[in-house]
């Protein structure tokens, strides 16, 4: 029995369902600021090419997607959510800093400075840093398989 003032918006592969205009009305505003935090995505990653070092546009950058994936989470859109979810880690990824330890450092000068300022994530020996930016590709690889997985639906 078909409810008054409900809209026949879906079909399951059984039967219509009617569903409450708010809950339209949630759809049509996620639409709008998903749109809008696309926007502002596409314009900061240009932006982001010239200046890759800016913590304001990766931070900028990193919010939008945050708040896709919020929204996709609400709306129960949970393979947008995985893939928001999924762009956020990798993103985490680009604000990582690592640098060179003291000890096998033969100038401790700017990886000293960023030491102090606390912005190093990790101090690794010279040794070690190639075997873990090589992890760090490896584990994006995955990422790449897990959100491929998540799209190809």
């Amino acid at each position: 029995m078909k409810r008054i003032g409900a809209r026949k918006t879906t079909r399951s592969r059984r039967n219509w369902t009617a569903r409450e205009p708010a809950l339209d009305d949630l759809i049509q505003e996620f639409l709008v600021e998903s749109n809008e935090n696309l926007d502002r995505l596409d314009s900061e990653l240009v932006k982001l090419q010239s200046d890759p070092k800016s913590t304001e546009l990766l931070a900028s950058i990193f919010r939008s997607i945050h708040s896709i994936k919020g929204a996709c989470g609400f709306l129960g859109f949970n393979k947008l959510q995985g893939l928001a979810h999924a762009g956020e880690s990798l993103l985490s990824k680009l604000r990582e800093i690592l640098i060179q330890d003291q000890a096998t450092s033969v100038v401790w000068g700017m990886p000293g400075a960023i030491a102090a300022a606390g912005l190093a994530d990790q101090i690794y020996p010279l040794g070690n840093i190639g075997p873990e930016i090589i992890r760090r590709v490896g584990s994006r690889r995955a990422l790449t398989i897990r959100v491929s997985s998540v799209t190809s639906v």
